[in-house]
C-alpha cells in the first residue's frame, strides 16, 4: 500500500493490517511520519523537517513509499497495489450492475409487500439496510424480528441465490474484459515477490 493507505495509529484492538503492521500500533509522531511522511492527523508533512543521520531530508510519502518504489518493477505503483484497486473496481462494478440488473426488479418487490404484510413495512427494497442499522442498536427483539422477516421475505423468491448467480455471471465477464491487464500485473506482481524475496535474503 502506498504511504497515503498506511494504517492510522490505533490504541484499540483491530484485525491485522495487510501491510503487516501490528494491529494496536501507537507511533510516536516521528515515527508516523516517517513511515508515512505524514502527521498524526494525515496532513502533508514538510520532509525537509526530518532528516536521517547524512543529513537526507525524509523521502515523499516516508520509508513506506521510498521501500515500494525500490522494489517496484514497473517504476510506478506497485503492482499488488494496482492489481488490489483493479480487483476491487471489478467487484464494485459487479455488485452495481446485480443491483440494477432487471431480473431482479420483480422480486424485489414481491420481498417489499412481503415485509408489510410481515408487519415490518419498508419503503423500498434500497432502504433495509438503514432501517435494519437504526433498529438494531438495541438489540430489542423488535430488530429481531425485522432481521428475520427481512431473510424469511429474500429467501422466499431465493433473492440470495439469484444474486449469487448474476454476481457470479458479471465478474465472470469482468475478468474475460479486463483478462490482458490482470495477467500483465500479475506477472508485475511475481517479479516484484522475486525482488523483495531477495531484498529479504541479502
Amino acid at each position: 500500500p502506498q504511504a497515503a493507505n498506511a494504517p492510522r495509529p490505533t490504541t484499540s484492538t483491530q484485525p491485522t493490517t495487510t501491510d503487516g503492521t501490528p494491529d494496536n500500533w501507537d507511533p510516536s509522531p516521528r515515527d508516523y511520519a516517517v513511515l508515512t511522511g505524514q502527521n498524526l492527523d494525515g496532513t502533508a508533512l514538510d520532509h525537509n523537517s526530518i532528516k536521517d543521520d547524512k543529513g537526507k531530508p525524509l523521502p515523499k510519502g516516508g520509508c513506506t513509499a521510498e521501500s515500494l518504489a525500490r522494489l517496484s518493477v514497473t517504476g510506478g505503483t506497485a503492482p499488488h497495489q494496482q492489481l488490489g484497486d483493479l480487483v476491487a473496481k471489478g467487484m464494485d462494478d459487479s455488485l452495481d450492475r446485480v443491483e440494477h440488473d432487471s431480473r431482479l426488479a420483480p422480486l424485489k418487490q414481491n420481498w417489499v409487500q412481503c415485509m408489510k404484510d410481515a408487519g415490518h413495512p419498508v419503503p423500498s427494497w434500497s432502504e433495509p439496510p438503514k432501517a435494519s442499522s437504526e433498529l438494531t442498536k438495541d438489540g430489542s427483539d423488535l430488530s429481531v424480528d425485522h432481521q428475520l422477516a427481512a431473510m424469511t421475505c429474500a429467501r422466499k423468491d431465493n433473492i440470495p441465490a439469484l444474486q449469487y448467480s448474476l454476481d457470479t455471471e458479471y465478474q465472470k465477464s469482468w475478468i474475460g474484459r479486463n483478462k490482458n491487464d490482470l495477467e500483465s500485473l500479475h506477472s508485475d506482481f511475481q517479479q516484484e515477490m522475486t525482488k523483495a524475496t531477495k531484498v529479504v535474503k541479502r
